[in-house]
């Protein structure tokens, strides 16, 4: 029917949502390897660079404990071109405000030549307990205007659509179809407050080296984990993503 697939449409682009943020927190787990740019092969033949005392000053620099947030970018999932996606976004703006989903991640380096990355868990917990109770707000809506529809144009009532479905009753339908859609976003959730990383890094010449093994030396051909720079009192990281991240002192 009609309305089933439009009700699967809003739960997919909720699914796409989690896929999103899921990508965007590729940055490493416990068990997760990090993954870093490819170098160019004239680089990578290279004799690993010598430490200078420029180095020395930059990655004294780098010492103490850095935040960024990063933007999990929803704004353009609810308003892309798709139908499905404007029809979820109309309604899920009216309770949600995408660009307040952020996960504020922790780089912490120490003077013994350690580091941890890890998400700030507070913070992100009352993030998204926020996000979720809104994001149900915004499909019950849109998915109870969808079954109002159908039955109006099948000249049913809307209770009878829900029994035709094997559901007792309008809202039994839609929260057990809510809560379907969401089951996916718990990965989110569980990925997020997973999210330790911890290791060696070395700062060579503007490029950061990181590893995930405090007992192991950095391997400059292999730990590569991006270029940095400071830009007043920011901490510019590229690690071959899209995104730049942008760290401040906390």
């Amino acid at each position: 029917m009609r309305k089933m697939k439009e009700m699967k449409k809003a739960a997919a682009s909720v699914i796409l949502a989690a896929a999103m943020v899921v990508s965007m927190t590729g940055c490493g787990g416990s068990d997760t390897k990090t993954e870093t740019p490819e170098t160019p092969a004239e680089t990578t033949a290279q004799t690993p660079a010598e430490t200078t005392e420029a180095d020395t000053a930059q990655e004294n620099s780098l010492i103490g404990s850095w935040e960024a947030k990063a933007d999990m970018g929803l704004s353009d999932l609810l308003s892309g071109e798709e139908d499905e996606k404007t029809a979820v976004g109309e309604a899920m703006t009216k309770y949600v405000d995408p660009d307040e989903v952020k996960v504020t991640f922790v780089f912490t380096f120490n003077e013994d030549g350690t580091y941890t990355l890890e998400a700030d868990q507070e913070t992100w917990k009352t993030i998204w307990s926020s996000y979720m109770d809104n994001v149900k707000k915004g499909l019950k809506e849109y998915m109870t205007q969808l079954i109002e529809e159908e039955a109006q144009k099948a000249d049913e009532s809307v209770e009878d659509v829900a029994k035709q479905e094997g559901y007792d009753s309008v809202d039994e339908w839609i929260d057990a179809k809510i809560e379907e859609a969401l089951e996916s976003m718990n990965e989110v959730n569980t990925t997020v407050n997973d999210m330790h990383q911890e290791g060696r890094y070395e700062a060579v010449d503007g490029t950061l080296y990181i590893n995930t093994d405090t007992s192991k030396d950095i391997d400059q051909e292999k730990d590569i984990y991006g270029t940095y720079q400071f830009q007043g009192d920011e901490l510019v990281i590229d690690n071959g993503t899209d995104l730049d991240m942008i760290y401040h002192r906390r």
